[in-house]
């Protein structure tokens, strides 16, 4: 039986922090259409059941367009939900991708409202 994953993806202007649980597994990709590509080659490669993407400024939107039409569960997550949901969860550092990917994984899971799926 495959293992299922849940991916994490922290968004900049010029690139994209994307953590796959729970393999652990850390990347970047530059946010523009080459890098959404190879996000979605590299996310095809794991059975994902949900990926939560931080809004930020619209700098997202790209991602989560390429990610929608590749058929891929993924859905924005509050950040201000976000941000508490890690303080409760003990991750205080913005720095460290593997434990913000955590609390993306944990509020994607918790967080089944429809108002976190959009279209793109």
């Amino acid at each position: 039986m495959a293992m299922l994953s849940f991916g994490g993806i922290d968004v900049s202007k010029d690139r994209l922090d994307v953590v796959v649980l729970p393999e652990e597994e850390c990347s970047s990709v530059p946010n523009d259409a080459a890098g959404w590509a190879e996000l979605v080659e590299r996310l095809r490669g794991f059975s994902i059941t949900a990926i939560g993407i931080e809004p930020s400024g619209g700098y997202e939107r790209g991602a989560m367009r390429a990610l929608l039409a590749a058929g891929m569960p993924v859905r924005q997550v509050n950040p201000f939900k976000l941000r508490q949901f890690a303080r409760a969860s003990g991750v205080l550092a913005k720095n460290d991708r593997a434990a913000i990917a955590r609390a993306h994984h944990r509020r994607t899971v918790c967080d089944e409202t429809p108002e976190n799926v959009r279209a793109y």
